[in-house]
């Protein structure tokens, strides 16, 4: 289907966008109003995601993300505008919680830190309250593997600490023993 638009005569029409695999409205009509234009490119980008979800495997999420900023764009209200951004709205906030747990495996400090942003950046999303709730304990259980991490390490730099220090005096007693003072010569009188 190739979608055209018509300029004022004698400016003529420019063709606005071809969607392959889309068939024509049963109702057909000679001239189409914008809304009915745009319901068709909208309903293509949806079903461009859609198609995207059904490939097995992990979902290409760059992909659904362009073709939901697409069919945002293309609404021809304001709720197929929402419905697309709630969508939208979903992916990333998955994305970024994904991120997340994938930083918390890594295991260090640095990686907890950048999950807790994560976690922290996908709760400015608009959710709903046990979508919060959730992500909530997910920011309150990172926090917690961050301090567990820090208490670990500072741990293992007092115990390094203190290894240090005794193998310092150990150095420092073998050096004593070895280097025994002179013997005191008697003098006769």
């Amino acid at each position: 289907m190739e979608i055209w638009r018509g300029t004022f005569a004698p400016m003529g029409k420019t063709r606005l966008m071809i969607l392959p695999g889309i068939q024509m409205p049963q109702e057909q009509k000679e001239v189409y109003a914008w809304p009915d234009a745009y319901r068709l490119m909208y309903q293509y980008y949806i079903d461009q995601a859609d198609a995207i979800l059904e490939v097995p495997g992990a979902p290409d999420t760059a992909g659904l993300t362009t073709n939901l900023e697409k069919a945002i764009s293309y609404a021809p209200n304001r709720e197929l505008r929402d419905a697309a951004r709630t969508r939208l709205v979903g992916i990333r906030m998955h994305t970024l919680a994904h991120k997340a747990q994938a930083a918390l495996n890594r295991g260090t400090i640095e990686s907890a830190t950048t999950a807790i942003g994560f976690l922290k950046e996908a709760a400015q999303y608009d959710m709903s309250a046990a979508e919060a709730d959730l992500l909530q304990r997910k920011i309150e259980a990172a926090e917690a593997r961050l301090a567990d991490l820090q208490q670990a390490k500072a741990e293992a730099e007092k115990a390094a600490a203190e290894k240090a220090a005794m193998e310092a005096e150990a150095q420092t007693l073998e050096e004593a023993s070895l280097n025994q003072p002179p013997a005191a010569e008697e003098t006769a009188n």
